[in-house]
């Protein structure tokens, strides 16, 4: 066995795997306003919303589909003028706001070694979302994550599997019967 952890976001440290979400083989939920505490700073943190499905080499995540291809392209644009500093942390964030309300954070007190990371992440997501909406058929490779047509990312599993195992009944619990981390 090996443990699966879904990806989070700190705004201050980027990505990292949410390690209070292990999961096992088969498991599959969906998660949308999770947060968890960031492991470097104890920023409460989100966990990438979407349909999860583990399996025995990898975690499957479909993106929340309410995120429409037109939302996130308009958002790229926002991350790319950031990234080249033609407009500020505050007017992305209102750009962003703008765009849709679920963006408004994104942005908001951003320090300036963090714009390129964002700003990765959100061209990256635009872009498998794009790749995946205009091909046909078969899986695409963007940033090492394989994108197939319906907008899947695939995070290889993390192992071996932590000694508590969850057990074929608790493996499946809502996000709102795990307790909250200790601050």
């Amino acid at each position: 066995m090996v443990a699966h952890y879904p990806p989070a976001f700190c705004v201050k440290h980027g990505i990292f795997q949410a390690r209070g979400f292990a999961l096992e083989d088969d498991a599959y939920f969906s998660m949308v306003g999770c947060e968890t505490d960031c492991p470097t700073c104890g920023a409460r943190s989100e966990v990438l919303p979407g349909f999860y499905q583990a399996t025995k080499d990898r975690l499957d995540i479909l993106i929340d589909a309410a995120v429409s291809p037109d939302a996130l392209r308009a958002l790229q644009d926002v991350a790319i003028r950031l990234q080249r500093n033609e407009i500020s942390t505050a007017q992305a964030s209102l750009e962003a706001e703008k765009i849709s309300p679920k963006f408004s954070r994104i942005f908001r007190g951003l320090k300036q070694e963090s714009v390129a990371m964002i700003a990765a992440a959100v061209i990256s997501a635009a872009a498998a979302v794009y790749v995946a909406k205009v091909s046909s058929s078969g899986n695409v490779t963007i940033n090492n994550y394989n994108v197939p047509v319906i907008s899947e990312i695939h995070l290889p599993a993390i192992g071996p599997f932590p000694a508590q195992r969850p057990t074929s009944k608790s493996r499946l619990k809502s996000s709102s019967s795990i307790p909250s981390p200790k601050r």
